[in-house]
């Protein structure tokens, strides 16, 4: 999945909906959260709540020239702030959680977010 250097996210309506929805299922067993991804089409620090992203202005000009980073998302359990790659993005590889409190790990797929798996 490709998603374009703008602010917003193909198939979105301009970055409307800042509020995610979230749904824990089987909490303590292994459950997943799901939840889609708003879009921020704008950065405003204030709005980043849990679940929202924000695509980069330099999307893919820093960080790994084989991952670089892409966006900046706030985690859909604790609302932690961190970068993502363009992997993660892509739902390659998992994204996991920076604060020192909260485990989650998910991916994104399709503009939603699917908990990873306990192997």
């Amino acid at each position: 999945m490709t998603w374009p250097k703008s602010r917003s996210f193909a198939n979105c309506d301009s970055g409307v909906g800042l509020h995610e929805f979230v749904q824990r299922r089987n909490p303590g067993t292994g459950g997943h959260v799901i939840g889609e991804l708003s879009i921020l089409s704008e950065w405003i620090p204030e709005q980043m709540e849990p679940g929202t992203i924000f695509v980069l202005e330099n999307a893919g000009d820093v960080g790994d020239k084989d991952d670089p980073y892409w966006a900046v998302l706030s985690c859909p359990s604790c609302g932690q702030l961190g970068l993502v790659t363009r992997k993660q993005v892509a739902g390659l590889i998992p994204v996991i959680c920076g604060s020192d409190k909260c485990p989650a790990q998910f991916f994104i797929r399709d503009q939603q977010i699917e908990m990873r798996k306990a192997s």
